[in-house]
């Protein structure tokens, strides 16, 4: 294993062993398709991935720009004086807040697939085109 999927399996941990094997399953030349069909596979085993990435950074995103809306109109309404609408936006604040962690947990680990989903591909010997998400 390279140096560079054994820091990806480092910043993956647990399941890192079962995604790699499972994509090395997918790609492998042991089972009888042509180098095209290696490519094409492999091709959208990381559009997968990136998908996945995709996904995971909106729904962050999404959460960052609801956090900073609920800031904002508390603070408008603290300004206003109106503490009892100021308590309403703090508790919605609150629950947004609590959400992003695991959203950005989710969003690093998407990463590491796809970087893991990659590195694996590279090592296999297959080319596929580099679009990022």
């Amino acid at each position: 294993m390279s140096n560079r999927l054994q820091e990806l399996g480092a910043r993956m941990g647990e399941g890192f062993q079962a995604f790699k094997e499972s994509v090395e399953a997918k790609l492998s030349a042991e089972n009888a398709m042509t180098p095209e069909q290696r490519m094409k596979n492999a091709e959208a085993e990381l559009a997968g991935c990136r998908a996945a990435e995709g996904a995971a950074m909106r729904a962050l995103a999404a959460c960052q720009d609801e956090a900073e809306k609920y800031r904002r109109y508390a603070k408008e309404a603290e300004e206003a004086g109106e503490n009892s609408t100021v308590r309403r936006y703090e508790t919605a604040l609150a629950d947004v807040a609590a959400k992003l962690p695991q959203l950005e947990a989710g969003y690093k680990a998407a990463v590491v697939k796809r970087e893991t989903c990659a590195e694996i591909i590279a090592g296999l010997g297959i080319e596929t085109q580099q679009n990022e998400v």
